[in-house]
């Protein structure tokens, strides 16, 4: 790759955290780094109009995890600029406005279900039809800047790479903002010394505390789904909170059998108590 484009995302990544570092309201600092962020984008333009790739496999790298990288950054912060400017008051709206915003997360994951697929798996049999510019334009459904429709800059699908990096750290961006809503909810585990060592998987014990909250077991149904997952992860010695979001997500994709941890529950138990009636 070129040291233009070395160069260029170290100096970027430093940039971009001096930005950051400016105290001013999340509204300003937000309009501040989208305005940085565009400019380098042009910057990437301008030098990508010119370059020539050595071979094909050097293209794909670029639109398939570099250029990607630099989208997803624009993507998040338009998108935090808008949740921002439009967040209502009180806690009850407040909380609904951001899951809101997380199930718009969902819907966008699930129609574009087999590309999530594809790209999550690590394939590349379709690399050359995703990441290697044509004449032909992308669809793009949400406009971040004119210069996306320019056929040199892009291929059919690096916008939608950049928007599912942008999404996963919407998704954590969220989940902290409700984290944060829910103050009055915290927990008090510091005499819980756990004896028990969950060696099922995470999501699996995500799928439970989602379905226990959704059976409204805990406190007359009065319980928070942070509260459950910070409980359980406390009590069966597992980082839960982080990303439960992002877990739930990922088995709503599920084609089939959402509900696989449970659905397996239930045979296990119906197999011992059948064994033991015979």
């Amino acid at each position: 790759m070129s040291h233009f484009y070395t160069l260029f995302f170290n100096d970027f990544q430093k940039e971009l955290n001096d930005v950051l570092g400016e105290k001013d309201s999340i509204i300003n600092q937000t309009k501040k780094v989208i305005n940085f962020i565009e400019e380098k984008i042009e910057v990437s333009n301008n030098w990508l109009r010119t370059y020539e790739f050595q071979c094909t496999e050097e293209e794909i790298y670029f639109f398939k995890c570099l250029k990607p990288k630099l989208i997803s950054k624009l993507i998040y912060y338009k998108a935090i600029l808008n949740i921002e400017s439009e967040a209502p008051f009180g806690k009850t709206q407040t909380r609904k406005h951001y899951e809101k915003a997380l199930n718009k997360i969902y819907q966008y994951s699930k129609k574009n279900r087999d590309f999530y697929s594809y790209y999550r798996s690590g394939s590349t049999h379709r690399d050359e039809e995703y990441f290697v510019r044509s004449k032909h334009k992308p669809k793009l459904e949400d406009d971040c800047f004119a210069l996306l429709y320019d056929t040199s800059l892009c291929t059919e699908k690096y916008y939608e790479v950049g928007k599912i990096i942008a999404n996963d750290m919407l998704s954590e961006y969220y989940e902290i903002k409700n984290e944060e809503i829910d103050t009055n909810c915290k927990l008090h585990h510091a005499a819980v010394k756990p004896t028990l060592n969950w060696t099922g998987s995470k999501i699996d014990l995500v799928e439970l505390v989602y379905a226990l909250h959704q059976q409204k077991v805990f406190n007359g149904g009065n319980t928070d789904l942070k509260e459950i997952a910070a409980y359980m992860g406390k009590m069966f010695n597992i980082e839960l909170e982080e990303n439960i979001y992002r877990s739930y997500l990922d088995i709503k994709n599920r084609k089939t059998g959402h509900t696989k941890f449970l659905i397996s529950l239930s045979e296990s138990l119906n197999s011992k108590i059948l064994s033991e009636d015979l």
